[in-house]
Protein backbone atom coordinates (compact mmCIF):
# COMPACT_ATOMS: atom_id res chain seq x y z
CA UNK A 1 0.00 0.00 0.00
CA UNK A 2 1.24 3.38 -1.18
CA UNK A 3 -0.09 6.73 0.27
CA UNK A 4 0.62 9.47 2.56
CA UNK A 5 -0.85 12.11 4.43
CA UNK A 6 -0.17 15.67 3.23
CA UNK A 7 -0.45 17.49 6.81
CA UNK A 8 0.54 20.96 5.26
CA UNK A 9 -2.53 21.24 2.69
CA UNK A 10 -5.56 20.45 5.31
CA UNK A 11 -5.49 21.88 8.74
CA UNK A 12 -8.86 20.98 9.89
CA UNK A 13 -9.34 18.06 7.34
CA UNK A 14 -7.50 14.82 6.57
CA UNK A 15 -5.49 15.29 2.93
CA UNK A 16 -3.52 12.07 1.26
CA UNK A 17 -1.89 11.26 -1.43
CA UNK A 18 -2.10 7.87 -2.82
CA UNK A 19 -0.39 5.66 -5.63
CA UNK A 20 0.22 2.30 -7.54
CA UNK A 21 1.86 0.45 -10.05
CA UNK A 22 -1.22 -0.51 -11.91
CA UNK A 23 -5.16 0.65 -11.19
CA UNK A 24 -5.85 -1.83 -8.82
CA UNK A 25 -3.11 -0.90 -6.70
CA UNK A 26 -3.86 2.69 -6.78
CA UNK A 27 -7.57 2.11 -5.45
CA UNK A 28 -6.23 -0.51 -2.39
CA UNK A 29 -3.71 2.14 -1.70
CA UNK A 30 -6.99 4.93 -1.46
CA UNK A 31 -9.00 2.37 0.25
CA UNK A 32 -6.11 1.78 2.95
CA UNK A 33 -5.29 5.53 3.30
CA UNK A 34 -8.86 6.21 4.03
CA UNK A 35 -9.17 3.38 6.69
CA UNK A 36 -5.92 5.03 8.24
CA UNK A 37 -8.21 8.16 8.83
CA UNK A 38 -10.80 6.21 10.39
CA UNK A 39 -8.70 4.19 12.44
CA UNK A 40 -4.69 4.79 13.37
CA UNK A 41 -3.57 1.02 13.80
CA UNK A 42 -5.51 -0.33 10.64
CA UNK A 43 -4.12 -4.29 11.61
CA UNK A 44 -6.36 -4.13 14.79
CA UNK A 45 -9.73 -4.47 12.38
CA UNK A 46 -10.04 -8.22 12.22
CA UNK A 47 -10.63 -9.18 8.19
CA UNK A 48 -14.01 -11.40 9.34
CA UNK A 49 -16.31 -10.39 6.53
CA UNK A 50 -16.56 -10.76 2.95
CA UNK A 51 -17.68 -7.84 1.34
CA UNK A 52 -18.49 -7.00 -2.62
CA UNK A 53 -19.11 -3.81 -4.00
CA UNK A 54 -20.05 -3.39 -7.36
CA UNK A 55 -19.57 0.44 -9.21
CA UNK A 56 -20.42 2.24 -12.23
CA UNK A 57 -18.88 5.51 -13.06
CA UNK A 58 -18.55 7.41 -16.79
CA UNK A 59 -14.73 8.53 -15.85
CA UNK A 60 -11.86 5.88 -13.82
CA UNK A 61 -11.94 9.20 -11.81
CA UNK A 62 -15.38 9.44 -11.35
CA UNK A 63 -14.79 5.30 -10.37
CA UNK A 64 -12.22 5.76 -7.66
CA UNK A 65 -14.15 8.38 -6.46
CA UNK A 66 -17.45 6.23 -5.36
CA UNK A 67 -15.06 4.04 -4.41
CA UNK A 68 -13.95 5.84 -1.93
CA UNK A 69 -17.42 7.38 -0.73
CA UNK A 70 -18.85 4.02 -0.74
CA UNK A 71 -16.26 3.23 2.25
CA UNK A 72 -17.67 5.81 4.11
CA UNK A 73 -20.93 5.21 3.51
CA UNK A 74 -20.20 1.52 4.86
CA UNK A 75 -18.82 2.65 7.87
CA UNK A 76 -21.69 5.18 8.49
CA UNK A 77 -24.51 2.97 7.61
CA UNK A 78 -23.40 -0.47 8.67
CA UNK A 79 -20.47 0.17 11.13
CA UNK A 80 -17.81 -2.03 8.89
CA UNK A 81 -14.40 -0.77 8.39
CA UNK A 82 -13.82 -2.13 4.82
CA UNK A 83 -9.74 -3.89 3.53
CA UNK A 84 -9.53 -3.82 -0.15
CA UNK A 85 -8.46 -7.32 -0.70
CA UNK A 86 -9.22 -7.19 -4.44
CA UNK A 87 -10.31 -4.76 -7.35
CA UNK A 88 -11.16 -5.38 -11.16
CA UNK A 89 -12.12 -3.46 -13.87
CA UNK A 90 -14.14 -3.51 -17.11
CA UNK A 91 -15.06 -0.78 -19.49
CA UNK A 92 -18.65 -1.59 -21.27
CA UNK A 93 -19.95 0.16 -24.07
CA UNK A 94 -23.63 2.03 -23.23
CA UNK A 95 -25.39 3.43 -26.43
CA UNK A 96 -22.26 6.21 -27.85
CA UNK A 97 -20.20 6.01 -24.85
CA UNK A 98 -18.89 3.79 -22.50
CA UNK A 99 -19.03 3.49 -18.74
CA UNK A 100 -15.87 2.49 -16.20
CA UNK A 101 -17.32 -0.73 -14.12
CA UNK A 102 -15.48 -1.98 -10.80
CA UNK A 103 -16.02 -4.73 -8.35
CA UNK A 104 -14.63 -4.50 -5.35
CA UNK A 105 -13.60 -7.19 -2.67
CA UNK A 106 -13.39 -6.31 1.19
CA UNK A 107 -12.65 -7.96 4.52
CA UNK A 108 -14.15 -6.35 7.22
CA UNK A 109 -15.40 -6.04 11.06
CA UNK A 110 -17.85 -3.98 13.22
CA UNK A 111 -15.71 -1.29 15.00
CA UNK A 112 -16.82 0.91 18.00
CA UNK A 113 -15.23 4.38 17.48
CA UNK A 114 -13.31 5.43 15.09
CA UNK A 115 -10.33 8.09 15.85
CA UNK A 116 -12.16 11.23 13.87
CA UNK A 117 -15.49 11.09 12.04
CA UNK A 118 -15.67 11.58 8.20
CA UNK A 119 -18.75 13.30 6.71
CA UNK A 120 -17.24 12.95 3.04
CA UNK A 121 -15.76 13.58 0.45
CA UNK A 122 -15.47 16.63 -1.37
CA UNK A 123 -15.23 16.23 -5.15
CA UNK A 124 -13.78 19.71 -6.29
CA UNK A 125 -10.66 19.03 -3.77
CA UNK A 126 -10.30 15.01 -5.08
CA UNK A 127 -7.96 15.13 -7.94
CA UNK A 128 -7.03 11.91 -9.73
CA UNK A 129 -3.70 11.97 -12.19
CA UNK A 130 -2.51 8.67 -13.76
CA UNK A 131 -1.55 6.66 -11.29
CA UNK A 132 -1.88 8.97 -8.20
CA UNK A 133 -4.98 10.33 -5.96
CA UNK A 134 -5.28 12.86 -4.25
CA UNK A 135 -7.87 13.59 -1.58
CA UNK A 136 -8.76 16.32 0.54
Amino acid sequence: MQYRFLGEIATADVAFEAWGETPEELFISSAAALLNTMIEDTQRVERRTEVIIRLEAEAFDLLLFFFLQELIVYKDARRLLLHAERVSFEEQEVGIGSSQHAVAEFRCNRFGTCRRPLPALVQFLFAFAGERCFVL
